[in-house]
């Protein structure tokens, strides 16, 4: 790293500099106070090509802000950056499309990512046909940048499709995080079109070999009060993976509290894991389902058995 010392000092020798000309009564231009003011011309807009290098630049600092931020700093400085992004993405809007479909590889990447930035509904053509793309780095960009887009109104059966189908373990999760976020924007909305295909498939996902799909497609049928996925999300409550044994829980707790007719069947799930799970999960499981019975049986299984088989 370049110490900022000698800058300093050049800056205190240039103001020094200045002031003993004026001390010393240097004579000055007598018509200099009567030159014409000439504006400076405006500053020109950076190249294209400088821009999408600062650009891919910035979109690296979100994306492992994104990955890692978890302390209040870090999660404000992620905001910032988000901010900054919607900003320098619209400012240059119809170059990024432009670049999207005729520019060099790595600035087609950058530009699939970043159009999402853009809360333009005009990125989302564009990007759904960048799922067809060539370039694989192309397609996985398109996907995260369609979930950063949120549009409720996405067509998603290309995305459910890479979902199931692709041979990339981390196409595939980037397909989960793009449903996850079109499906977070229609909540409320039930019946939306192809909320029963999405389903489907995230029933099918939930044996993905990818965690991180696993993980999505859990929350997205929590989302959509799936009642077929009951059984295959108490399942999971056994996952390797603790985060994916969480989100299952969470979701068997948001579907028994929301669909009455699920609720016991939900229950029942919950309160067999909690007799077979080690500590450590027991208490995320006690958790839910003070959420979903509104009381607190603590660790006492007996009580949330006796409740559970209760429920029709």
């Amino acid at each position: 790293m370049f110490s900022a010392t000698p800058h300093r000092l050049a800056l205190v020798l240039s103001i020094a500099s200045l002031t003993g000309c004026q001390s010393a009564n240097v004579p000055t231009d007598p018509g200099l106070g009567q030159r014409p003011y000439v504006p400076l011309p405006d500053s020109k807009p950076e190249s294209i090509g400088f821009f999408m290098a600062q650009y891919a630049k910035n979109l690296g600092q979100w994306n492992e802000l994104k990955l890692t931020a978890s302390k209040e700093r870090e999660l404000r400085q992620l905001h910032a950056v988000e901010r900054s992004l919607q900003k320098r993405t619209n400012e240059r809007f119809e170059e990024l499309l432009d670049v999207l479909v005729q520019g060099s590889p790595i600035n087609r990447q950058t530009a699939a990512l970043g159009l999402g930035f853009s809360a333009n509904d005009r990125a989302l053509g564009p990007l759904l046909a960048a799922l067809s793309d060539r370039d694989a780095i192309v397609v996985q960009n398109a996907l995260t940048g369609l979930g950063l887009l949120g549009d409720p109104e996405t067509p998603t059966e290309r995305i459910a499709y890479i979902l199931v189908n692709h041979p990339d373990p981390w196409t595939r999760n980037n397909a989960a995080f793009c449903l996850q976020c079109i499906v977070t924007g229609r909540s409320g909305e039930a019946g939306m079109p192809n909320d029963d295909e999405i389903a489907e498939n995230c029933r099918d996902a939930l044996i993905d070999e990818e965690p991180g799909v696993r993980v999505q497609c859990a929350s997205i049928l929590g989302i959509l009060r799936d009642k077929q996925a009951v059984r295959p999300l108490g399942d999971l409550l056994y996952d390797e993976v603790n985060l994916v044994s969480a989100a299952a829980a969470t979701s068997l707790s948001y579907i028994g509290r929301f669909e009455l007719e699920s609720k016991g069947p939900a229950a029942r799930e919950l309160v067999q894991a909690l007799e077979k799970l080690e500590p450590d999960r027991q208490e995320k499981i006690v958790r839910v389902l003070a959420l979903m019975s509104e009381r607190n049986y603590g660790d006492r299984t007996e009580d949330w058995r006796e409740w559970a088989n209760k429920l029709p």
